[in-house]
């Protein structure tokens, strides 16, 4: 198929009777880890954070329908959102909590380790890597499917959302660091626009390969496409590491000029 033109979705698509409860109890159980270490740690800005993820998953039927991905037709909790996608109010949250959520949080403790860039990089790449873990299994039992001619579509999992979601953490991480100052008793709220901020960045990345998907271009100008998207949230993440190896030096540099006389004036 040289021209892709519209393609019809899965719409007779039937996940495995037990899937939908097995994943959603598996990532509801990984919440709840999540949300007592916050309140155990003190740590508010994961408080904030996972149930403002969960709200952004509002966004998931847009991309599903500018992704090319579409959801099983037998979901129980599910209702239709548009064109026929719909939006699931369990699956979809708990997912935004496990990936955005946690893995900007992740993502921003990492930062505030001081790590040298190319740490950084690499743990980025394990990331992409492991990021399929999570869908995978959502895909061969027929939970999720990503349909037409993709670029990139690897045993049924598309790699141009694993660049996506890649860079999407980096971003959220970063962004968290760069508000870290201010991000104390109310200011705490500020973390929730994190999660919003991302959608931002999806579209900033996605945009080559959704605009050529749904233009039913030829199947050569959508690997471009996926090419490019790709290189994009490599040098997004590139840039963000740049950045936070620059403030972390100057913070380093900056807390030594401030302990030295002080240990000049005991001598």
């Amino acid at each position: 198929m040289l021209f892709t033109g519209f393609v019809e979705p899965p719409r007779d698509l039937t996940a495995y009777s037990w899937a939908e409860t097995f994943f959603t109890a598996l990532m509801a159980l990984v919440t709840v880890i999540a949300l007592i270490y916050a309140v155990r740690k003190r740590e508010w800005v994961l408080l904030v954070l996972l149930p403002a993820a969960a709200v952004s998953s509002l966004i998931e039927p847009f991309y599903d329908a500018v992704g090319g991905a579409w959801w099983a037709t037998n979901i129980s909790t599910s209702f239709e959102a548009f064109d026929g996608r719909i939006y699931n109010p369990t699956i979809y949250p708990l997912g935004y909590v496990c990936w955005v959520g946690l893995g900007s949080y992740s993502a921003y403790r990492i930062y505030l380790k001081h790590p040298s860039r190319s740490r950084m990089l690499w743990g980025f790449a394990f990331l992409a890597l492991t990021e399929p873990v999570l869908e995978l299994p959502w895909i061969h039992t027929k939970l999720l499917a990503y349909y037409g001619p993709q670029p990139y579509l690897i045993f049924g999992y598309s790699f141009i959302w694993c660049a996506i979601n890649t860079a999407g953490v980096a971003l959220g991480g970063a962004l968290l660091l760069a508000m870290k100052t201010k991000l104390h008793g109310r200011g705490i709220l500020r973390a929730a626009v994190i999660p919003f901020v991302l959608i931002g960045s999806y579209f900033s990345v996605g945009w080559p390969t959704w605009l050529s998907y749904q233009a039913g271009a030829p199947v050569p100008v959508l690997w471009v496409a996926g090419t490019i998207t790709i290189a994009l949230c490599a040098a997004q993440i590139y840039v963000l590491t740049g950045y936070v190896t620059r403030r972390n030096a100057g913070r380093s540099a900056l807390s030594t000029e401030t302990e030295r006389p002080t240990a000049d004036a005991v001598s």
